[in-house]
């Protein structure tokens, strides 16, 4: 891995409950910055479907980041950033290449 193959700017979205009530007695789920990373993005597949509001059209893409406290912290309910899309995360794991030093989030984004 070469330090210019994390080519993109990936912001991590931390899930938090606010204090705020929703109107049905529970509290509202808001996504706060927890920081920004460096990342190799990879998009795996794309699809369309029909719902029943018209075609709805995602990507599975697979971003690759440096092992930090801050990327070892994230976890499934979090969200990426990345390109004016807000990306559910499906995966996280450790990368082949550089076990140690590697994460692969697996995430989903709406087109």
């Amino acid at each position: 891995m070469q330090a210019g193959d994390l080519d993109r700017r990936v912001e991590i979205l931390r899930y938090e409950l606010t204090g705020e009530d929703d109107g049905w007695g529970n509290p509202t789920p808001v996504y706060v910055s927890a920081g920004t990373v460096w990342a190799k993005r990879t998009d795996l597949s794309d699809s369309e479907r029909v719902a029943a509001y018209g075609i709805v059209a995602n990507i599975v893409t697979r971003f690759l980041v440096r092992s930090t406290e801050l990327t070892r912290a994230i976890n499934p309910a979090d969200r990426l950033s990345h390109d004016d899309k807000e990306w559910n995360i499906t995966g996280i794991k450790e990368a082949k290449d550089g076990r140690l030093d590697f994460l692969e989030i697996t995430a989903t984004a709406d087109l």
